[in-house]
């Protein structure tokens, strides 16, 4: 834990420190993230936020590394065959990641823009929830997630984006081997980029 730890705040530092003679910018991001698992009865609907750093690469592309802390997990049924949602006896696995996603965008001019790029999650917590009551469920988790991230967005101008994104999970996230379920994100968020003034020319073309 402590060496995924380390890793990823030396990737996240060594990507700033390339993109030091890029056009850089810092923001703050947040919003709604709807959770599945493979195979599970319903979504988790929960949240996240966190900061990143937007490099300018040049005919529109940019790397953005981000460091996010989201919620994430899903609903099992209390009966096998019948999904009641109103159930007090489903199960809510509750789930929380560090993650570490370096995404990739091509920006269409001022406004929209695609991004992609991997990312790895860092477990913080886990537990299990049915009927008010809350137990642990650490140890029947992996400690990290790999995955891959595919989003697009807006920018409102050269300060406020909207976007949406969708995580793949590519690694099973239970330590017992013989089961084999991944996690599927939606997040809908904004962000809050912070002029330092190194836009090339004050907001012209949205720090393009």
């Amino acid at each position: 834990m402590k060496m995924s730890k380390a890793l990823l705040l030396s990737t996240f530092l060594s990507v700033a420190a390339l993109a030091a003679k890029a056009q850089v910018h810092f923001g703050i991001k947040g919003g709604f993230t709807e959770s599945y698992i493979t195979n599970a009865d319903d979504g988790r609907f929960t949240g996240f936020g966190g900061i990143f750093v937007n490099a300018n690469l040049g005919y529109g592309w940019h790397i953005q590394p981000e460091v996010l802390y989201s919620g994430a997990g899903a609903v099992y049924s209390a009966n096998g065959y019948y999904y009641n949602p109103n159930n007090p006896y489903n199960t809510t696995v509750s789930l929380g990641y560090v993650q570490i996603p370096v995404m990739i965008q091509y920006r269409f001019g001022p406004v929209f823009y695609l991004e992609f790029g991997p990312q790895l999650g860092i477990l913080t917590n886990a537990s299990y929830v049915s009927d008010g009551e809350r137990t642990s469920a650490t140890s029947d988790y992996k400690a990290t997630d790999f995955g891959v991230n595919f989003g697009m967005g807006i920018r409102l101008g050269p300060v406020v984006s909207l976007y949406g994104r969708y995580d793949l999970g590519l690694t099973s996230i239970y330590t017992d081997n013989s089961y084999s379920d991944y996690n599927r994100m939606f997040q809908f968020g904004i962000g809050f980029t912070f002029p330092n003034g190194n836009g090339g020319g004050g907001h012209r073309g949205y720090y393009r």
